[in-house]
């Protein structure tokens, strides 16, 4: 019995400690992204930040901040509950650099223009959520707005939404007119489900580069579908035509419940790379003339960019991965508070 008790006792302890070397090993040659499972798919909605869910992330050579989420998987744009005075409200739809990947709480945009206009009665609600394109911005409007009934809806449209909204994930098109909501009742439930309710397993993921390792292997191998990819060679006429019909869907939906609908469009570092080489990228430009013809109200955030001053745009406001660092969020929030008069 006792053999028996010592060969078990150094099994696990050979298990440990082999689980302690290729843990160091990861961490020095390929640290990981660590974060705790941080998506959940609604029946009805579909993709969503994780309702009430405060944790840290973490990416090698870029961040390691805060976040957290409040009613609806929303990034909270406030510390504690928004005063009882405030009875104006206005809508953020719009994908990861709405959301605030990347930053802390308190460094959104979203977070620091609701500081500047909660003085005016204004209240900013975060509903941008990550990897998502114009389909889903109309759907989150279509589901939310009689729960949260904004005076203003501002889309931030960005230069991966085309390749998001060809991916028909949020709805039937028919004869380019008729949008037919679809259900992602198979995607609820099941091991996903019992793996995002798991302490043991959410730890693991947010503090081991070794586990986070294997579970990025067995994602890739089992589940490929679930990984959001953007492929440069799209059909581009066709996101082209699904992302017009989307907006022009989103725009009449909200001018008919009697809402303002503004749009701000979110350069990607490819955009203001294009820029500075004195051009444009067609997904810029093609929002660029889609809402100036259609004489929607519209700001192309790219032009402030260009025009801060700096000498390295890239390397002062964005972060290696792409998304915006502190800076890119001030300086936004900087333009969003000198245009608020125009908001409600």
């Amino acid at each position: 019995m006792k053999k028996w008790l010592s060969n078990i006792g150094t099994m696990l302890l050979s298990t440990f400690i082999m689980l302690l070397v290729c843990e160091g090993i990861v961490r020095v040659v390929e640290p990981q992204q660590l974060a705790p499972v941080k998506f959940m798919y609604d029946k009805d909605i579909g993709l969503i930040h994780i309702p009430h869910l405060k944790g840290a992330e973490y990416q090698p050579n870029n961040y390691d901040i805060k976040f957290t989420n409040g009613d609806d998987g929303f990034r909270v744009t406030h510390k504690g509950d928004i005063p009882d005075f405030v009875n104006k409200k206005i809508m953020f739809i719009g994908d990861s650099f709405t959301y605030g990947k990347g930053v802390n709480d308190q460094e959104t945009f979203a977070y620091e223009l609701q500081q500047a206009l909660i003085k005016d009665s204004v209240e900013i609600i975060n509903a941008g959520v990550e990897g998502r394109g114009t389909d889903h911005a109309l759907r989150s409007y279509q589901f939310y707005k009689d729960k949260y009934q904004p005076n203003t809806v501002i889309y931030f449209a960005h230069y991966n939404d085309l390749a998001d909204n060809i991916r028909d994930e949020y709805f039937d098109v028919i004869n380019d007119s008729t949008l037919t909501p679809k259900s992602f009742e198979k995607l609820t439930g099941g091991t996903k489900e019992k793996l995002r309710k798991s302490k043991i397993y959410n730890w693991l993921i947010s503090h081991s580069h070794f586990f986070s390792l294997l579970k990025a292997v067995l994602v890739n191998l089992l589940i490929p579908d679930q990984i959001v990819s953007y492929d440069e060679d799209i059909d581009m006429d066709q996101a082209k035509k699904l992302t017009s019909i989307y907006i022009e869907q989103l725009r009449k939906e909200v001018e008919a419940d009697g809402r303002k609908f503004l749009v701000y469009y979110i350069p990607a570092i490819n955009d203001i790379d294009a820029r500075i080489k004195g051009r444009q990228t067609e997904q810029e430009a093609f929002f660029d003339n889609y809402f100036r013809d259609k004489n929607v109200t519209f700001y192309n955030l790219s032009d402030d960019f260009i025009d801060s001053g700096e000498t390295n745009i890239l390397n002062h406001f964005y972060l290696l991965e792409g998304h915006w660092n502190p800076n890119g969020h001030q300086l936004v929030a900087e333009k969003l508070k000198t245009d608020a008069n125009g908001f409600y």
